[in-house]
């Protein structure tokens, strides 16, 4: 059934849990069956590894939202009890192999970081930032906005959904592993977590929405590329100041030669 053998299945009311999807920082995903929703990607969140308030401060709002086409729907949320779980519409299906950023046939907007026409990628970008727009519109910041909290939900029109709110380095948490969310934080979230109760946190979100736009254009990291071809390569280890450290060296952007191109250029 594509489940990993290490990850056991939650035992959670009203759901049946049928695909492990994937593991990420904040917790592991199961293409799940709700008994009034239908099928779900349950989240089961790592207890450590989020702010449970915030998060649910930010699912109870767009819960009770009008749904904006480029953010998932929330169906449910738990932030008590064991687990701690959020369920959210899925924009995948079954059967496919995972890795690559695929998540059971359907996939992130990590692989096809530089590698789509300028007019997709313009398209994308545009539908990010009307639903990180509506976010802010209504007193939600995400904190953790990066490709692969970006679901291609239709890659023929193209659409997409970002996912994953209120995740990542923020204040209140204890413990998180290493996630892609990092290499989009600015020096300041990276250094001082706290600081998003102090007005930051849309400025972050703005900057991480800048890192993505740059990365689907160009493939490559707006700041800090080397450094971070080197943590993936293994040659460095990762530290969030090391990393705040290396970005900030680096104030200005190098812009390729086609970051000219408009939004509306022609394919070429």
């Amino acid at each position: 059934m594509g489940r990993s053998p290490a990850i056991k299945p939650p035992q959670i009311e009203g759901y049946e849990c049928e695909v492990f999807l994937g593991e990420g920082a904040t917790g592991h995903v199961f293409r799940a069956k709700h008994h009034r929703a239908g099928p779900v990607a349950l989240k089961v969140l790592k207890r450590l590894g989020v702010n449970r308030n915030l998060i649910g401060y930010s699912l109870s709002r767009l819960r009770h939202l009008p749904q904006h086409p480029n953010l998932v729907e929330i169906v449910d949320f738990s932030m008590e009890g064991k687990p701690l779980y959020q369920a959210t519409s899925l924009h995948a299906v079954s059967g496919a192999a995972e890795g690559d950023g695929q998540v059971a046939g359907g996939f992130t907007l990590e692989p096809l970081c530089g590698r789509v026409a300028p007019e997709m990628a313009w398209t994308m970008i545009r539908q990010i930032c009307e639903g990180m727009a509506y976010l802010h519109t209504h007193g939600v910041f995400h904190c953790s906005l990066n490709p692969k909290n970006v679901m291609v939900a239709n890659p023929d029109v193209p659409e997409v959904k970002v996912t994953d709110f209120a995740q990542g380095w923020l204040t209140e948490i204890s413990h998180i592993d290493f996630s892609e969310s990092f290499l989009y934080a600015p020096p300041e979230q990276l250094r001082e977590p706290r600081q998003m109760f102090e007005g930051q946190a849309q400025r972050w979100d703005v900057y991480a929405f800048g890192g993505t736009a740059y990365r689907m254009l160009y493939e490559r990291f707006a700041r800090g590329h080397e450094w971070i071809a080197s943590l993936q390569q293994g040659a460095i280890p990762f530290h969030p100041m090391a990393l705040a450290d290396a970005v900030a060296q680096e104030p200005e952007i190098e812009w390729p030669e086609v970051a000219a191109m408009s939004p509306n250029s022609a394919i070429s």
